[in-house]
């Protein structure tokens, strides 16, 4: 899994994940999420655009370079809360 930062370029998305595929977007502004799964480095889920029209929103914190990165075998830990008015899922990290 791959966090992007926002205003990072499709091409520099592509280079990290390793290939190219369709209908990926560049982010606009700083609220906005651009997340990579991938399985056996296959793209199985792109997760793109404001949390309140994705109904989430994913919180990492401050960390180097364009993107945070995970694998399968990371216990990846978070505070997760649900914003009732607005109807988002936020999922924040907890850095150990």
């Amino acid at each position: 899994m791959y966090s992007f930062r926002p205003y990072v370029s499709k091409e520099r998305v592509y280079e990290v994940v390793g290939y190219k595929w369709d209908n990926i977007s560049e982010t606009v502004n700083e609220n906005m999420n651009q997340i990579v799964f991938l399985k056996d480095n296959d793209v199985i889920c792109y997760l793109y655009g404001y949390p309140n029209n994705t109904g989430l929103e994913f919180g990492f914190g401050e960390y180097e370079g364009d993107y945070i990165k995970f694998n399968s075998n990371d216990l990846i830990p978070f505070n997760s809360t649900f914003d009732d008015k607005n109807q988002i899922r936020h999922f924040n990290y907890i850095k150990e």
